[in-house]
């Protein structure tokens, strides 16, 4: 099986969806036939990969300089090269110049396309043309987009009703996404690790935050919470690990409420033994993200046995249950704060919901590629029945 993924983002890009797209190709190509990946180029980038990246021009996005848009049909070299590859199959991971590509290549070769629904993108819609109405009209443009694929996926079933919402009314196949991360115990050369690395006591109480810089993440709401907690005594640390184009103005938030010693920035994470170390160190994961539609973050940290802290209700929030496989808070500092401080005052409790977000929630990238493929399969056999009823 030759399979195309298809998406703006992919390492050095370092979100979910380019981890998700890296993983897809790298199990397919390991244990089913040959993946290639099409995304953005980067400036000196160098990819090591035991597939084959083709990139394509692109730009830095002026108001996300993190993230680029890519446009694949200028790049006549690469435009060349990406049609007269044989695909079975193409996968898109966005709606965006990339995803309408594999679309493109799907039609011209008669071949079956899947398109995935990752992300809440009406609130990166706000957030830019700071008008709801312009957002709802570029939503309805996007849904279009899936409608032209021939397989819709999203990443779980409380995605499905955000699509359902942004209006999209055909069916979809929930893929889950996964972890690259190996069940591991805690180790005192991996505690050390991070001790020494971000100078964090032996004996104090670590939190994280593993996620891009940006608002939409509520990441504020987690400053408002340390603030509190920190008032009644408490002595923690916390990690808030990524990038984002609020960084900054988190860094002042923090600086503004005295907490400059105990939390710590400690930028993109590229080693992904550092970070695997991150979660391990951490009591708990706070997340109180109202955008994201399935986190790897959580699939990460079950794999170190660390539970997650999250807002009731959220899409993020689906399948962990409070106190059982993780923390459930209402989307308020003083209900954060009042979790914070229990898990503090209590080792415990941390200890068995991360136990029950292990056996619950913890997923390898293997196992959910083998059900890509299996899917995969059908949409391929399915198309090729359809073409001989035809002729």
């Amino acid at each position: 099986m030759i399979v195309g993924q298809f998406g703006e983002a992919f390492p050095p890009i370092n979100d979910g969806v380019a981890q998700v797209v890296k993983n897809y190709a790298y199990w397919l190509n390991k244990k089913y036939g040959k993946s290639y990946v099409s995304t953005c180029n980067v400036p000196n980038v160098v990819d090591d990969y035991p597939y084959e990246v083709l990139r394509f021009r692109s730009h830095r996005l002026i108001f996300k300089h993190d993230y680029r848009i890519g446009i694949p049909r200028l790049d006549r070299a690469f435009y060349k090269n990406i049609i007269n590859i044989k695909f079975d199959i193409v996968h898109a991971h966005s709606p965006f110049a990339a995803g309408k590509l594999a679309l493109d290549i799907a039609k011209r070769q008669n071949i079956p396309s899947v398109m995935t629904f990752h992300t809440k993108l009406k609130q990166d819609f706000k957030a830019i043309v700071k008008s709801s109405f312009i957002a709802d009209r570029m939503i309805d443009i996007v849904m279009k987009q899936y409608s032209n694929a021939e397989d819709v996926w999203t990443v779980s079933e409380s995605a499905v009703e955000t699509m359902r919402e942004y209006g999209y009314k055909g069916p979809v196949y929930v893929v889950e996404n996964a972890c690259d991360f190996a069940p591991e115990k805690r180790s005192k050369e991996a505690l050390d690790m991070i001790n020494h690395l971000y100078h964090i006591p032996e004996d104090a109480v670590v939190f994280a935050f593993v996620g891009q810089m940006i608002y939409q993440k509520n990441i504020r709401l987690i400053a408002k919470a340390l603030k509190i907690v920190q008032c009644k005594g408490c002595d923690f640390r916390m990690l808030f690990v990524g990038v984002g184009d609020k960084k900054n103005e988190m860094e002042r938030l923090i600086k503004s409420y005295n907490l400059d010693d105990k939390v710590i920035f400690t930028g993109n994470i590229h080693n992904r033994v550092v970070l695997k170390n991150i979660y391990l160190r951490s009591q708990a994961i706070i997340f109180p993200s109202l955008y994201d539609v399935s986190s790897l973050v959580i699939k990460e940290a079950a794999s170190a046995k660390c539970p997650m802290i999250l807002v009731e209700n959220s899409t993020t929030a689906q399948g962990v249950v409070d106190m059982e496989n993780g923390f459930l808070v209402q989307n308020d500092e003083n209900s954060l704060a009042v979790k914070i401080e229990m898990i503090l005052n209590n080792e415990d409790i941390a200890k068995k919901a991360g136990e029950g977000a292990f056996k619950t929630l913890y997923i390898s990238w293997e196992q959910s590629v083998d059900k890509a493929y299996e899917r995969y399969q059908y949409l391929i056999d399915r198309k090729k029945s359809r073409n001989y009823a035809k002729s």
